[in-house]
Order: structure tokens, then C-alpha cells, then sequence
């Protein structure tokens, strides 16, 4: 049985009211019927005294409404029921779309993204690598007749994946939530010509395995495939730009109040004397795409003392893999730094900070990221993840599930002023110019940031043609200036048709995520 599934309720504009929820069918059961402010709901299918009898589809309504304002909202559910339970249900379906099989030259961090969807539930999406010589035997595990080393669990993105959701909807659960994404920073995969555990280079293969609610399990990889290993080369003896990753808060992970965010970046010098200024002056934190505030940078978590004493050296998880010749266990001693990066050398440390107080977020899921500049003026964003917010009250803040009056079909579609830019820099604006359909088109990096800014806009949403829809998760439109924020996250890939609303009509402007173009615009 397909468990429960949740609804999340966020009463924008009405401040903190009770509100009720019910059911028309008695096959439905309710986690509550009462939240105060924003909240969620876990609805599950019960069958008392048989009421589901012998009917393969049936129908049933949530009602939320707030008796103080009239306000209401409908969630209609659909249970359909197999009548054939001897043949069993069937194992997952869906496909690995980045990254593509076969591609070299791969540095940083990389998305691993896909959909997946199962007849009754999908329990997991896992990613794996395959073991390489460089590996302990006590590091890997076989999978499926495989031998590998586990990546992490993906995150499965409410949103993430229309196209699917349309194709599919009508014939598999979750099917909103089929988009699924995992983030992976390429430098701490093994350097296969090395002979090393850490640093990225040369070819490595990626199983990524779809588990459902019964056990039963897929290989997932390209489309049209049948499903196989991913291969991808990786060049990050070449990289010459900053990386590293976020640690908290955890992908996928629920949050409330104020919590620390840690992370750390590095940038090599590759003969030019590169750093990251010790001061945090150049990490911006970014929360669904807009820049909130500087990180607290060169900390160590290590045991010599933070900041780091004048003539030491850090000794935490990252200085052990990347201050040594060849990577050592965590609290090292560390004598030298013989490595290409100086934030390493003596006195310094790698890990940067900074405290997100979540109460100014909607309640939902957002996306975090950091941009980071190098003393070369090298710009790049780092650890994109998304992650959910619960208070449980009503936000102070700009939601990024804010919706717009789907326009009527006589409204205007309008030629209007559009300006962009992307990429984590923050450089200059351009123009766009519309297409002969009138739409405006833009393309962006996956795991990389957009930027529109539409004069008198006054929401926006997402049109699937099929339904209206929030904004993605990751994006912000603040309505007193036009401007709209975007980071897309792992699971994000494909086109994406934003309606920015005006009182003079509609624009239409469709995001293409790609993971192929960096900067590139059309």
C-alpha cells in the first residue's frame, strides 16, 4: 500500500489562524484536522469494514478551510486498487539523465539527476561508485552483483520533474515527486591513475539503484538504456577555480529556528599564489537564490585550536585529505602543507560558517548554496542542496511557493522590458529579447543560478500545461522590485515555463536546465 503522503499547508496572507481539515470518504484517515499557522497533514488510506469493496478507482477530497475567514482550499486524492493482487506489483521505472555517459573532462561538483516512479511507492534512490584499487576492502559492499562504494541516498524534489508528472500522473503515485537529484564533489572521488582515494581524475563508473516500498530493485541509467552503470572521466587535476561543499544542513534534511551552516572551500594554486581571503569577504550564502550574508571563514575543526595558532597547521577531516602528500585519518598531525592549497599553510583553515536564522523562511523546502571568489576573481558556487523548513507558524518572509490567478485565456501576453544574468558572480545584467512565439528564453547551468527581473510583476508561477503551479523549489520572487531568484537544485533539469504576472498581462520565460552550457544565453 502507497504509505502516507503529505500535505503541506503554508496560509499566506492570512496570519495565524486554526484551520480544519476534513474528508468526504471514510477510507481516508488524517494525521490531524487542526494545525494553527502553517503546518502539515499526513493523509493515509485506511479500509474499515471493507468500504473499498470491489472497486479498482475511487475518489475522495481533502478539505482545508479557516472558519474565521471562509477561506478554503480542495486537495482532490485518487486510490486506485489492484484487483490482481497474485500478480504482485511491478519494480521501479525511470532513468539516470545527467551525467551523461561517457563524458570526460568532468571537474567540481556534479548533479547526478533522474526520475524514478513505482506502482506503489518508491522506498529510495541510492548512487554508487564502483570500487577501484585504491580502496580498502572494508570500504566496499556489493550491490546487485557489483562491487561499490556508496555516494548517498538522492533527494526525490516536489516539483522537480513536470514533464514526468504530466507524462505519468495519471498512472503512478508521487508522481509530482519523481524528479530526484544527488550533488557530488568530484575532487573526493579516487584518482584512479593516481592509485589514490581522494582527487578526481581518470574514469570512474556510477551504479544508481532505485529501491520501492517492497524491496524490489532497478538499475537506473540512460534513457532508452535498460538501464546500466554510468561512466564519466574526471579532470580535476585540471580544475582551476575554488570548491568544496556544505555539510549542514543535511540534503534533504528538515530544519526550524536558528541553525548553524557549515561547509569549507579551497581553491588551488597552480603557480599563481591563488587563496580564498581569510576574511570571508568573498562567500556569499545564497537561500533560494538570493544572497542573505557573508560566511565566517578560516576555522579548522580539528584538535590544534580554532582559529589556528600561528605556527600550526589544521588537522580536521579536510586538511587531513587535502594537506598531505597522499589523504590521512582525521586529526593528523600536520607539520607542512606540501599541497597546492594555501588556505592550508600554517594558521589557516578551510571551513567556513554561518548562522541561518530559518524563521525568516517560509515553512517548505528551499535550496542553499555559496558563492565563492578566489583571489583570482575566480567565481564558483558551491554544495547547492535543498533542504525544509518547519516552524510551524506563519513566515515573515517572501515565500517561494507564492501563486498567481492562473490567467484567463484572454489575457495579454506581453512584450515586455526582461532583464538576466546568471551565474554566482552577480555580474552585470543583459537584455533579453523575446522569441516570435513572444516567449523569452534563457539557459542556465544545473546547480548554477538565474536571475529575471520583470517590471511590475506581481507573482509568478509554473505553467506544466496542465495545472497551475508553485515557483520551483529555490526560487524567490521579491514583488516590490520584479526580481526573481533561482538556484536550481540536483533533480532540476529540462525546460521550465515561469509566468510572471503583471496588472498589463503575462510574460512568459522558459529556463532550459542544462547541465552542457555554463554561462550561455538565447
Amino acid at each position: 500500500m502507497t504509505p502516507a503522503q503529505t500535505i503541506t499547508v503554508l496560509p499566506t496572507g492570512l496570519g495565524i489562524v486554526d484551520l480544519v481539515a476534513t474528508v468526504d470518504q471514510p477510507w481516508l484517515k488524517l494525521s490531524t484536522t487542526i494545525i494553527r499557522g502553517a503546518g502539515s497533514i499526513d493523509v493515509s488510506i485506511i479500509n474499515p469494514n471493507n468500504v473499498l469493496g470491489a472497486s479498482p478507482d475511487l475518489t475522495a477530497s481533502v478539505v482545508i478551510r479557516s472558519p474565521a475567514t471562509g477561506h478554503s482550499v480542495t486537495v482532490p486524492v485518487r486510490l486506485r486498487v489492484n484487483l490482481n493482487a497474485a500478480g504482485g506489483s511491478a519494480r521501479p521505472i525511470g532513468v539516470v539523465d545527467t551525467p551523461r555517459h561517457e563524458v570526460s573532462g568532468v571537474t567540481g561538483t556534479i548533479g547526478v539527476t533522474g526520475w524514478v516512479l513505482d506502482d506503489i511507492a518508491i522506498n529510495m534512490v541510492r548512487v554508487y561508485r564502483f570500487c577501484v584499487p585504491a580502496d580498502p576492502a572494508e570500504a566496499c559492499q556489493t550491490v546487485l552483483g557489483y562491487r561499490v562504494v556508496e555516494l548517498g541516498k538522492a533527494v526525490q524534489v516536489e516539483g522537480a520533474r513536470p514533464d514526468v508528472e504530466k507524462a505519468f500522473g495519471s498512472a503512478y503515485p508521487n508522481a509530482a515527486r519523481a524528479g530526484w537529484g544527488l550533488a557530488i564533489l568530484t575532487p573526493m572521488l579516487p584518482d584512479v591513475t593516481g592509485n589514490k582515494s581522494h582527487g578526481g581524475v581518470g574514469a570512474i563508473d556510477l551504479l544508481v539503484v532505485a529501491v520501492d516500498a517492497e524491496g524490489q530493485t532497478t538499475v537506473l541509467g540512460p534513457p532508452a538504456s535498460g538501464g546500466h552503470p554510468i561512466r564519466i572521466t574526471l579532470a580535476n587535476d585540471r580544475m582551476d577555480r575554488p570548491f568544496g561543499n556544505i555539510d549542514t544542513p543535511a540534503q534533504g534534511g528538515t530544519v526550524s529556528g536558528g541553525i548553524p551552516v557549515f561547509g569549507w572551500v579551497l581553491t588551488p594554486d597552480r603557480g599563481d599564489a591563488a587563496t580564498i581571503p581569510i576574511n570571508g569577504s568573498t562567500i556569499t550564502v545564497f537561500i533560494d537564490g538570493q544572497p542573505v550574508g557573508k560566511a565566517v571563514y578560516n576555522q579548522c575543526r580539528g584538535t590544534v585550536g580554532n582559529p589556528v595558532p600561528t605556527l600550526a597547521y589544521c588537522n580536521d577531516d579536510v586538511s587531513s585529505v587535502f594537506g598531505h602528500g597522499a589523504p590521512q585519518a582525521t586529526f593528523t598531525p600536520r607539520l607542512a602543507n606540501p599541497g597546492m592549497y594555501r588556505n592550508l599553510d600554517a594558521g589557516r583553515g578551510p571551513i567556513g560558517s554561518f548562522l541561518l536564522d530559518t524563521t525568516t523562511l517560509a515553512d517548505g523546502m528551499h535550496s542553499i548554496a555559496w558563492s565563492v571568489t578566489d583571489s583570482l576573481g575566480r567565481t564558483e558556487g558551491i554544495g547547492s542542496r535543498n533542504f525544509n523548513v518547519m516552524n510551524g507558524s506563519v513566515s515573515t518572509a517572501i515565500t517561494s511557493a507564492a501563486v498567481a490567478e492562473r490567467p484567463m485565456a484572454g489575457d495579454v501576453q506581453l512584450v515586455a522590458p526582461v532583464r538576466a544574468r546568471t551565474g554566482f558572480d552577480q555580474g552585470e545584467f543583459r537584455s533579453l529579447a523575446p522569441g516570435e512565439d513572444g516567449e523569452y528564453r534563457i539557459d542556465v547551468r544545473q546547480l548554477d543560478r538565474v536571475e529575471l527581473q520583470v517590471a511590475g510583476t506581481t507573482a509568478v508561477y509554473l505553467d506544466n500545461s496542465a495545472e497551475q503551479a508553485p515557483m520551483p523549489i529555490g526560487a524567490t520572487i521579491d514583488t516590490a522590485t520584479g526580481a526573481f531568484a533561482w538556484t536550481p537544485g540536483p533533480a532540476f533539469i529540462g525546460d521550465y515555463t515561469l509566468v510572471f504576472t503583471t496588472e498589463a498581462g503575462v510574460v512568459r520565460i522558459i529556463v532550459t536546465v542544462t547541465p552542457d552550457v555554463r554561462l550561455s544565453m538565447r
